[in-house]
C-alpha cells in the first residue's frame, strides 16, 4: 500500500510539474532540435504564433514541449521581438530574393544569368559533397570541452566599446545560408579543400567552440581548409569559415587556431559584410537606375568583398571580439597577439588595411584593459591532430 501511495505522489508531482510548465508563444518561425545546438538534428519545425511549454531554460537553449507532447530544444530568440532586422538574409528578404532555390544558388555561383523566378529543387552534386564533407560532427564534442575551462562572457563583451553583435534572425538565417553556398561554391572553384577527416573534425570543433559564444551560436557553422601557401582566413555569409594550409601550418598551438577562427566568426557575428553589402547594392541601384539587384550581382558582389582586405575599424573590431570569444571558450587570450606576432612581415595589400603592429597593439590594450584571463593553449593536442593528418 506504501508503495502504490508513493507511485502515485510520484505520477501527480510529475502532472503538476507538466502542468505549471510556462507557456510561451514563438514570435519567429522556429527549428526544434533534438539537443541544445544547432548541430543536433531538426525534430520538427515550428511556426510563428504556435505556443510551447518550457520544460528548461539553459539560456540560449530552451528545452521545450509541443501541444502534441513531442519535445526538444529550440534558440531563446524564438521567443523574442526582431529589433531592426539586419544581416545577409534581410539584405535579400529586401531585394526580392526570399525564393531562391539551389538551384538559384548553383547558377549564380557558377555565373550563369538567374531566370526571374527562383522555383526548381535541383542539387549541385559538388555542393552537396561539400557540404557533406565540412559538416560538423557532433560526436565527442563534449568530452573535446572538457580541456576548455569557458569563461563568463558577459562581462568581458562589455568591455568592447562600438562592437555591436547582430543578433540573426531565424527566419532570415536560412536566406543567408544560400548567399552562403553560393559564395562557398565560387571558393570551390578556385580552390582545393584539403578534406581530412580527422583535420575536419578538429578544425570545425574548436571553431564551434568559439562560435558558441558569439550572437550566431544558432548557424549551421563550417569551418574549411583549402590548399594554399599564403596565410590566409576569411568568412562567408551563413558561418562557412576558411583557412589556408599555408596559415595553419604557422600556428603553434589550439588557441592560436580558436583566435583566428574567432576573429573570422567576429566579423559575421558583427555584420561587417551585410553592411558593406547593403551600401554595394545602393550603388548598383543608382548606376543601373533600378530598385533591384539580380541574385547574382549580389553574389558576385558578395565574393568580391569577402576576398578584398577589409577596412581598418572592420579588422581591429573582428580582432578584438574574436579576442574576447576565443578567451570565454577557454582559450589563452594572448594567442591572437602570438598570431600577428607569428607573421612578421607579411602584411595585407590595402590603403585602409590596420598594420599588424596596430593589431599586436590595440589587443594589448583590451586584453589589459578587461583584465582577460590566461587560458588553455594545448599545444598537444593541436600537434598531435595535425601530426595524424599527414
Amino acid at each position: 500500500m506504501f508503495f502504490k501511495r508513493i507511485s502515485w505522489i510520484v505520477v501527480l508531482l510529475a502532472f503538476c510539474t507538466t502542468a505549471l510548465a510556462a507557456e510561451k508563444k514563438v514570435l519567429r518561425k522556429a527549428k526544434m532540435r533534438s539537443g541544445p545546438g544547432v548541430y543536433y538534428a531538426i525534430v520538427e519545425r515550428i511556426n510563428k504564433g504556435a505556443k510551447l511549454s518550457v520544460i528548461e531554460d539553459k539560456a540560449r537553449w530552451i528545452k521545450v514541449e509541443t501541444s502534441s507532447g513531442k519535445q526538444g530544444w529550440v534558440s531563446s530568440k524564438v521567443f523574442k521581438e526582431q529589433k531592426g532586422a539586419s544581416g545577409y538574409g534581410q539584405v535579400l528578404m529586401e531585394e526580392g530574393l526570399s525564393g531562391a532555390s539551389t538551384t538559384v544558388v548553383t547558377m549564380a555561383a557558377r555565373g550563369l544569368t538567374s531566370a526571374q523566378g527562383f522555383g526548381g529543387s535541383g542539387a549541385d552534386p559538388l555542393l552537396m559533397e561539400f557540404l557533406l564533407r565540412t559538416a560538423f560532427r557532433p560526436e565527442g564534442f563534449g568530452d573535446f570541452l572538457e580541456k576548455l575551462a569557458p569563461q563568463s562572457c558577459q562581462v568581458y563583451l562589455q568591455t568592447l566599446e562600438g562592437s555591436t553583435q547582430t543578433q540573426g534572425d531565424p527566419e532570415l538565417d536560412e536566406l543567408e545560408r544560400r548567399l552562403g553556398l553560393a559564395l562557398a561554391q565560387k571558393v570551390l572553384s578556385e580552390a582545393v579543400l584539403i578534406t581530412d577527416p580527422v583535420i575536419d573534425d578538429y578544425i570545425n570543433k574548436v571553431g564551434m567552440a568559439v562560435a558558441l559564444h558569439s550572437s550566431r551560436y544558432d548557424l549551421s557553422w563550417r569551418f574549411v581548409v583549402f590548399k594554399a601557401e599564403k596565410a590566409d582566413a576569411f568568412a562567408v555569409p551563413g558561418g562557412f569559415v576558411f583557412i589556408s594550409s599555408g596559415l595553419l601550418e604557422k600556428l603553434s598551438d589550439e588557441a592560436e587556431l580558436a583566435g583566428v577562427l574567432g576573429h573570422e566568426v567576429a566579423h559575421v557575428a558583427l555584420g561587417h559584410g551585410s553592411a558593406e553589402l547593403r551600401s554595394a547594392i545602393g550603388r548598383m541601384h543608382a548606376a543601373s537606375k533600378s530598385s533591384k539587384a539580380d541574385f547574382d550581382k549580389i553574389v558576385a558582389e558578395s565574393y568580391r568583398m569577402i576576398r578584398a582586405p577589409r577596412s581598418r575599424q572592420s579588422e581591429l573590431e573582428a580582432d578584438a571580439l574574436g579576442q574576447v570569444l576565443a578567451t570565454c571558450a577557454g582559450y589563452d587570450s594572448k594567442a591572437l597577439e602570438r598570431v600577428f606576432e607569428r607573421l612578421g612581415k607579411f602584411e595585407p595589400s590595402g590603403p585602409d588595411h590596420p598594420t599588424l603592429q596596430t593589431r599586436i597593439t590595440e589587443l594589448t590594450k583590451i586584453r589589459k584593459a578587461a583584465k582577460l584571463p590566461g587560458g588553455a593553449t594545448l599545444k598537444s593536442r593541436f600537434e598531435k591532430k595535425l601530426a595524424a593528418s599527414k
